[in-house]
């Protein structure tokens, strides 16, 4: 019975991870004098932001024109064959997911004016 109650509660927390994780990039948290304010984005539109590619020996370099986004807004997550780039402006979000080959791993993420630039190596 005990391990019963035990599965299940740890069932919840993974659960409530998962949900929580994926409404956190969407949620804006501040913290002023002592008190934590959760503000939902704005987000009006999703745009796919433009991206130009480069292959040099072992390494991808893609660019994403990303206007009006500060570094701090960008997340990427890497998916089993694809990485997952999410930049989130002020009444805007860019999305785009990049393929990726099994054996590959991001070296770099840069922000260069208006451009994120990641570097993709693939490893033997």
């Amino acid at each position: 019975m005990v391990f019963l109650k035990v599965a299940v509660l740890i069932l919840a927390v993974v659960v409530f991870y998962y949900i929580l994780r994926n409404t956190l990039n969407e949620i804006m948290l501040t913290i002023k004098d002592g008190f934590i304010k959760i503000k939902r984005r704005n987000i009006e539109t999703v745009e796919e932001p433009e991206v130009t590619s480069k292959r040099v020996g072992k390494n991808q370099y893609y660019s994403l024109r990303l206007p009006g986004i500060n570094e701090k807004d960008i997340h990427l997550k890497k998916l089993g064959d694809s990485v997952e780039i999410r930049a989130y402006g002020k009444d805007r979000m860019y999305f785009k997911l990049l393929p990726l080959k099994p054996n590959s791993v991001i070296v770099s993420k840069r922000v260069e004016g208006q451009k994120l630039v990641l570097q993709i190596e693939e490893v033997e």
